[in-house]
Formats: C-alpha cells, sequence, structure tokens
C-alpha cells in the first residue's frame, strides 16, 4: 500500500458552507490541497496548493490545525492519504485552477448527494458535524475555537 502524504483545507464561508473540489477526470470531491513536497511542511504545502488550485492566498498563520487523518485515496486504487487537515473561513470566490474542474460550496449539515472522497466523508465532515457551528452541551463553538482572519478583521 502506497502512503501519499497531503494537506488539506476545511474551508468555511461566511454562512457556514463548506467547499468541496473535483479534480478533472474524477469523480469524488473533496477538500481543496495536495501532496506535501520534500522540504515542505504541511501549513506551507497548504498555502501553496490553495493558490494553485483555487486562488486562495493564504498564509500559515491564517490556518487553524483541525486533526491528522488516514483514509483511501479517492483517486488512485492501492493508496491512502495521511493528511494534515486544516480550517480555513474566508470570503474567497473560488476559481478552479490547475488539475481542479469544478468548486462547489455544499451545507456540511444537510445530506451531500454527491460522491465524495472517503477523507472528506469518514473523517473531514463528521469533525466538522461533531463540532458543530453552534454551542452545544455547553462546548464552544468551533468558530470560536478556531477564528478566521475574517472574525479577527483581517480581511
Amino acid at each position: 500500500m502506497t502512503i501519499i502524504h497531503i494537506a488539506a483545507a476545511l474551508i468555511e464561508d461566511a454562512s457556514g458552507r463548506v467547499l468541496l473540489v473535483r479534480k478533472a477526470g474524477t469523480r469524488f470531491f473533496m477538500q481543496a490541497g495536495g501532496k506535501i513536497e520534500p522540504g515542505e511542511d504541511a501549513a506551507t504545502a497548504l498555502c501553496r496548493e490553495l493558490e494553485e488550485e483555487i486562488g486562495l492566498v493564504v498564509s500559515p498563520a491564517d490556518l487553524r490545525p483541525l486533526g491528522h487523518f488516514d483514509a483511501p485515496a479517492a483517486n488512485e486504487p492501492d493508496h491512502r492519504v495521511d493528511a494534515h487537515v486544516f480550517h480555513l473561513r474566508t470570503g474567497h470566490d473560488p476559481v478552479p485552477a490547475a488539475e481542479i474542474e469544478e468548486v462547489i460550496w455544499v451545507d456540511p449539515a444537510a445530506p451531500i448527494p454527491l460522491p465524495v472522497a472517503p477523507l472528506t466523508r469518514d473523517h473531514i465532515l463528521p469533525c466538522w458535524r461533531e463540532m458543530g457551528t453552534e454551542p452545544r452541551s455547553g462546548r464552544r463553538s468551533f468558530r470560536s475555537v478556531f477564528p478566521s482572519p475574517l472574525e479577527r478583521g483581517e480581511g
């Protein structure tokens, strides 16, 4: 089994929708992001990938670590992804570029009637749902735990 080391972003807009992307020639929707190059840390790799894939320019300081997950690769049989996942909230209007063919905003609290990558389906969306966007049972909200540049008044 081949392991692919990646960095991915749970990108949320102001209304709580989550961005999913689909690579050209594939059917699965997933988080924007990509492979970590030799000598790169995960946050730097993600910043590079976001700019290349959807025209979003951010710095590592804008990212909030969400978790480290392992899942079957969506588009490469007999491969697994080892993913460093970060949260980012933005008002950016993504433009598909590089290998990205389609971008969509979805309500992660509702069923998503699209083929979704295992990493997204099994780890990232459940993590988002667990943390939620509103305070639950006395816990702080996802947004208060991970303030974005938008929430800090930086853009």
